[in-house]
């Protein structure tokens, strides 16, 4: 199970979020909620061969101390942040980027987000998956507006791709 974490307060963007992000993408996380079942998994189809650039999107908005959410985030089974601790790294309401280049392994990009040995659930307030990646013509790249509404065990999820928003 994952549970959904908000914020009204102001975020702040690292020099890592590429110009024109909405900061509101950082004003909520999405964690995992159970150690019984402690890895959070991401799975999108994608074409086999092609490659990917992966950007990820962290902003540590609840628990803002060192090791308040530390995990490794693992990309078509390798791992891309071992260790990785958002508020180490930029401090407390701020959003910060990864982004990585992969080759997808088969129709299926797999994002896994493991703990990383200290029993503190992980978190990411974003994925964007964009054909094209590393040198080269600029990436086909989708942008959607998200929003997550959670309401006891039944989160629901709205995407508006085109200006309209479908349930």
């Amino acid at each position: 199970a994952t549970i959904i974490q908000t914020t009204t307060d102001p975020i702040v963007l690292d020099a890592s979020v590429p110009a024109g992000t909405p900061d509101a993408i950082f004003q909520s996380s999405r964690k995992d909620g159970s150690k019984a079942d402690p890895i959070m998994e991401w799975d999108f189809p994608v074409t086999a061969g092609d490659t990917l650039t992966v950007r990820l999107f962290f902003a540590e908005i609840v628990r803002c101390q060192l090791g308040g959410h530390v995990f490794d985030v693992e990309i078509e089974g390798e791992t891309v942040l071992a260790g990785y601790d958002p508020f180490a790294e930029v401090g407390c309401e701020v959003g910060t980027m990864k982004e990585f280049t992969v080759v997808a392994g088969d129709d299926n990009l797999d994002i896994d987000f493991p703990l990383a040995g200290n029993n503190r659930p992980s978190l990411v307030s974003g994925i964007e998956v964009a054909s094209g990646g590393g040198a080269g013509p600029a990436p086909d790249v989708r942008t959607a507006q998200v929003t997550v509404e959670h309401t006891g065990d039944n989160p629901s999820l709205t995407v508006d791709l085109t200006g309209e928003v479908e349930g």
